[in-house]
């Protein structure tokens, strides 16, 4: 068999398997980008299987030299890279042309519109390489795809995340206009995914959308478990449902089980507006999954209404095989306090049977809750000080309202008994119709804590709360109550001062104190209410010092983040922020970074320590890092080299973070950058080009020194990097002028382009550029006519 006929063979089965795979990998739900390098990657394995096979079969070949085993396996070889080469060149080189037409200064908007379900295939990666108005243009042309929703929006998301704001703000408002329900269900499969940046972009999209993404409250009942984006997950779903307690309700009864197990925690943190679901979370404290039962009584502790039928149902779960099950039960039953008198009982006994310690432990408190409620009740309302006179009536704010209830039980001492016992078997009283809307938000056991909104009011009402003139006259009581012997009330009006916020700065002093508190609750408390404060708590500042040097790692967290808070108004930490950032939690070291941002300039003493920060494991302590040096700016000159490394480090926020923190530095990075021309990476070089062609006309004096230099690459790339800024590098001219004579035939040619980017502007070359034209090399004498031709143009308009 003639040899030259296998080749052929071998390409026409490859090219057969990418015919019969294409449509099924596509179908398979495969990207497009995707879809083309599996069909590419089978066709040419395929290919090279069957040139073996018949190589194999064909026995010895008449062409003498061609019978030797060595001159086959390199034949073999030659024919595999041959296949890799057209692979490549397939894949790659029309994607790069495609770029390289979008970057054109002509592109216009019908190209982009023809090629955005093009670019929406390659993927994110060729995005970047998209000069930022085309790409605006590009985001904008996206949002009307609606029908490829599956390649847009993965791509609209990424693009949310693009330095340039016009970019952020055109994809922003794209995608509020793809709206429909498949769409939203699109991105709610990308809640899936394990980037977490990508799951918070998605989360913040979806609650912009607003009632259009209910479809996705499956999906964002889900999240909830990931404790890193609960917050912004809550806010997105407040956001999408109108009608919040009963759409948590229904997805309680979902046939999947992460969602039943999720959603009773939804209804909990709701709080007591969450009460017309008590009925469907008693029903669901039967459920087979523990974690459902488990979740729901928590939930029914959280929503606080303990009507007859409730304690019960928390009563039979006691006994549950579940120990978490029986300990949040068992807690649900001491936030009720008195009411939950029944469950007593049930109670001891439990104590003298379990043998978990956490449980027995809830138990013991709750017994404690329940038996001593009713006491501190009378002892602390009688202390109080109020200033109501107003009638008693339905219409009153849901703040007087709550003043009212603990001015009526002064004026009637004798109902205390009755409303603490007895308030829901007394609801057709007609004195009591306040009292019994306050009793039903009570939490922990206490009524003395209806006077503390921050657990008594619902959370709508927190806004309404703030502006009420009686609150913040409540402010000395609450101080005074940070003394209580009962630390439910401490930890009650810790919250209270610190949901009023920088109002209470006077506070702070008490606040502080209470962070050397051993317990827990307490401490926690005091830090979230003084990071509340913020910046008005700049006095507690030594006392978070000294928290940082705590071997807990709780409470050095605790520290940093009510530090980071208070911004920039806690810049005499910096010393201690800098140690921080070898902290051995990772939370520590990213927020003693941020804080470090936020503080800016005034952090120039971190600099050494932020550039160390650079080679730390975790990925979001050196995106944190390279972000503040960019911020302290001009006084972090020394990190970039450094910066100029991270522009190759493995995660791509990292080096997306780098290229901005150079840009930020300006003038300041020039030197280095054009320093790393010279580097044997050709990945460095390549990324310092980048950055110098971005910064504009900014580099254009150290380019022109460079263009001096006697490396004939630096040479090559400042004529380069000047081509590319064009009209803006127009001082370089005359050195350009001068290049025209160098050694080297590329620096020549590079020098030839850049005079004719530059354009009208460099008028003063035209002798020159003529001259050029008689030059022996074919590369001087076409690119010459070319500039001329781009002088002469630019010239004329």
């Amino acid at each position: 068999m003639n040899p030259l006929i296998i080749p052929i063979f071998g390409l026409l089965a490859r090219q057969a398997v990418i015919f019969l795979t294409q449509s099924l990998v596509l179908r398979l739900g495969f990207p497009p980008h995707r879809a083309k390098q599996i069909d590419q990657a089978f066709g040419s394995l395929f290919g090279f299987l069957v040139i073996a096979i018949i190589w194999e079969l064909s026995g010895p070949l008449s062409l003498g030299p061609l019978n030797d085993f060595w001159v086959r396996i390199s034949l073999t070889l030659i024919t595999i890279l041959f296949f890799i080469f057209v692979f490549l060149t397939q894949d790659f080189l029309p994607q790069r042309r495609l770029i390289q037409h979008l970057n054109h200064p002509q592109a216009n908007s019908q190209l982009i519109h023809q090629s955005a379900k093009t670019l929406a295939g390659l993927g994110p990666r060729f995005l970047d390489r998209i000069d930022p108005i085309n790409k605006a243009k590009l985001a904008q042309q996206l949002g009307l795809m609606e029908s490829e929703a599956k390649l847009v929006i993965p791509i609209l998301i990424h693009l949310l995340d693009d330095p340039d704001s016009q970019v952020r703000l055109q994809t922003d408002q794209s995608l509020q206009q793809i709206t429909s329900e498949k769409v939203i269900l699109d991105l709610a499969q990308l809640l899936k995914r394990k980037s977490l940046r990508l799951r918070n972009q998605v989360v913040k999209q979806l609650g912009q959308i607003g009632p259009a993404a209910k479809p996705a409250l499956p999906a964002l009942v889900l999240l909830l478990k990931d404790q890193r984006v609960t917050i912004s997950v809550r806010q997105a779903i407040r956001k999408i449902s109108t009608n919040l307690v009963d759409d948590l309700t229904q997805l309680s009864e979902a046939e999947e089980s992460e969602i039943r197990i999720q959603a009773p925690s939804a209804l909990g943190q709701i709080g007591a507006e969450a009460k017309p679901a008590i009925h469907r979370l008693i029903d669901t404290l039967g459920d087979d999954i523990p974690e459902v039962r488990s979740n729901s009584a928590k939930a029914l502790g959280q929503i606080g209404y303990a009507s007859p039928e409730v304690v019960l149902a928390l009563r039979l779960l006691i006994g549950d095989s579940s120990w978490q099950a029986r300990a949040n039960a068992i807690s649900a039953l001491g936030e009720f306090g008195v009411l939950a008198r029944q469950a007593l009982g049930d109670l001891s006994q439990a104590l003298s049977d379990e043998t978990d310690q956490w449980v027995r432990e809830s138990i013991e408190d709750a017994i404690e809750k329940i038996k001593f409620g009713s006491q501190y009740l009378k002892a602390k309302i009688i202390e109080m000080e109020t200033e109501v006179y107003t009638d008693y009536t339905h219409e009153s704010k849901v703040f007087e309202r709550h003043t009212k209830f603990i001015y009526a039980i002064l004026c009637h001492d004798k109902k205390i008994r009755e409303l603490t016992f007895d308030t829901y078997q007394s609801q057709s009283n007609p004195e009591w119709p306040m009292g019994l809307e306050g009793a039903v938000r009570l939490r922990d056991g206490s009524f003395m804590t209806a006077f503390l909104p921050s657990y008594a009011l619902p959370q709508q009402a927190e806004q309404q709360l703030k502006d009420q003139t009686n609150f913040r006259q409540s402010v000395p009581m609450l101080v005074r109550l940070l003394a209580d012997q009962n630390s439910v009330i401490r930890r009650r009006a810790i919250k209270s001062l610190g949901l009023i916020g920088p109002e209470v700065k006077d506070a702070v002093p008490e606040l502080t104190q209470m962070l050397r508190c051993v317990e827990k609750e307490i401490r926690d408390s005091a830090f979230q209410a003084l990071a509340a404060i913020g910046s008005e708590a700049k006095q507690a500042v030594p006392a978070l010092i000294q928290a940082l040097k705590d071997q807990d790692s709780d409470i050095r967290i605790n520290a940093i983040s009510t530090l980071r808070e208070i911004g920039p108004a806690a810049r005499q930490a910096v010393p201690f922020l800098i140690q921080a950032l070898e902290d051995q939690d990772e939370v520590v070291r990213i927020d003693a970074a941020e804080i470090l941002e936020e503080i800016g300039a005034e952090a120039k003493q971190a600099v050494p320590f932020l550039i160390q920060a650079l080679e730390d494991q975790n990925s979001y302590v050196r995106s944190q890092a390279v972000k503040t040096l960019g911020t302290i700016g001009a006084k972090a000159k020394s990190s970039v080299p450094a910066l100029i490394q991270a522009l190759e480090d493995q995660d791509e926020i990292v080096r997306r973070d780098a290229e901005r923190a150079l840009r930020e530095l300006g003038s300041e990075s020039v030197p280095d950058l054009i320093q790393a021309l010279k580097d044997q990476d050709e990945v460095v070089r390549r990324n310092a080009k980048r950055i110098l062609i971005e910064m504009g006309s900014e580099p254009v004096p150290g380019l022109i020194q460079a263009l001096k230099d006697q490396d004939e690459v630096v040479r090559r790339d400042a004529a380069e990097i000047l081509e590319e800024i064009g009209a803006e590098a127009k001082q370089a001219v005359p050195d350009l002028i001068q290049l025209l004579d160098d050694e080297s035939l590329v620096v020549r040619v590079n020098a030839i382009e850049a005079l004719g980017d530059i354009g009208a502007e460099a008028k003063q070359a035209v002798p020159m550029l003529t001259q050029a034209l008689e030059d022996k090399f074919s590369a001087i004498r076409d690119s010459a006519e070319v500039a001329l031709r781009q002088i002469s143009s630019e010239d004329k308009k």
